[in-house]
């Protein structure tokens, strides 16, 4: 679930170097190459996993609104748990500072020294 949510953020900011950087370890924790597509382009990725559908649906609401009304709350306390939601806004919001610092320091995906997602098979 966190590296969904990473790309999630990562695509919505536009940090190449954490899009660089996590779409391998996306990967290698399960996504699909159509999953990671489907982030790429901004559109809801198909999820077999609730948990899943419910972390990726209150990422987008927090990076939309920067908050929670009442029932989408309910909807992912009821998914995640109080300390899993804790987790997933702390996701967004450290995600979010870090593609600015890059984004300041103009740190570029030609600079990730990592892995990277492999060709689809």
């Amino acid at each position: 679930m966190a590296e969904l949510v990473v790309l999630t953020v990562a695509h919505d900011v536009e940090s190449a170097f954490e899009v660089a950087a996590h779409e391998w370890m996306g990967y290698d924790a399960g996504l699909t190459h159509d999953q990671i597509d489907a982030l790429r382009e901004r559109r809801e990725p198909e999820l077999e996993d609730a948990i899943e559908r419910t972390a990726w649906r209150t990422a987008i609401r927090l990076l939309e609104t920067g908050d929670l009304d009442d029932a989408a709350r309910d909807e992912a306390v009821g998914a995640l748990g109080e300390r899993g939601l804790v987790e997933l806004v702390t996701l967004v919001g450290y995600y979010r500072l870090l593609a600015l610092q890059l984004r300041v320091f103009r740190v570029s995906s030609e600079e990730y020294r990592g892995p990277r997602l492999p060709d689809r098979a």
